[in-house]
């Protein structure tokens, strides 16, 4: 079960180095086919934060750091909401909620909207942002919607996004911890995962400027929302 969550966590973080978002969005619904919905968001938070924190390294001087501040305020306000919903639904319920936020945010990321300017739909993008990242993992296409309006180039996007997700990550593993949600067996998951990181790192960035990342993207995608209906198939007949 532990060389699984290696192998789907040195995908997810390939994908994301390739495209700059996408780790939550294929690490969470597969583990949680393997660990159940719960342990499959906490464990996922490790390993993205270590991800995060790279892409932040070798992109910070594509950093929009005024976006980033603007986007981390109301994420924070969005986090403790998700934190409440993971700790009082069910498993099944649980299930459910992660494999349809997850099969919202591929349609959104398959569609790539541009938000109206201004500061409220912005905002609103860095609540859901907030709420999505601590109770079903993936935050980054509405993070991506708010970000089209301001057309960034590849590498700002990527660099941005990492930002809000590195320290929006210190604060979402601190609530694990405080609300009790950072299990022994969530932690192992995400440290045996540790370096499946760096590969996926490495693997990913070579992608990065050497595909057709709209394609590439909308074929990770399909494969998401395969998933998703067999999580929700599962969930729904309770095996």
């Amino acid at each position: 079960m532990l060389l699984i969550a290696c192998v789907v966590v040195l995908v997810a973080s390939a994908v994301q180095a390739a495209t700059g978002f996408g780790f939550s969005l294929v690490a969470v619904p597969l583990l949680t086919l393997a660990f159940g919905p719960r342990l499959a968001v906490v464990a996922t938070a490790l390993p993205a934060l270590l991800l995060a924190s790279i892409t932040v390294a070798r992109d910070r001087t594509h950093v929009r750091w005024r976006t980033v501040g603007v986007l981390l305020t109301t994420l924070v306000v969005g986090m403790p909401i998700g934190l409440l919903l993971l700790r009082v639904l069910s498993e099944r319920a649980l299930s459910v909620v992660v494999a349809l936020a997850v099969t919202s945010c591929a349609a959104l990321a398959w569609r790539t909207p541009r938000l109206p300017r201004g500061f409220a739909p912005i905002a609103a993008a860095g609540l859901a942002a907030g709420v999505l990242a601590t109770v079903a993992g993936p935050s980054g296409p509405p993070l991506i919607a708010a970000m089209q309006t301001m057309e960034y180039g590849p590498r700002e996007l990527r660099g941005t996004l990492a930002a809000v997700f590195s320290l929006g990550g210190v604060l979402g593993v601190g609530g694990f911890v405080l609300t009790g949600a950072l299990t022994d067996r969530a932690a192992l998951v995400g440290a045996v995962a540790v370096p499946a990181v760096l590969l996926g790192w490495w693997i990913g960035n070579h992608l990065f400027e050497r595909i057709d990342r709209v394609r590439f993207r909308r074929a990770v995608l399909v494969i998401l929302i395969a998933s998703c209906l067999l999580t929700v198939a599962r969930a729904v007949s309770g095996n």
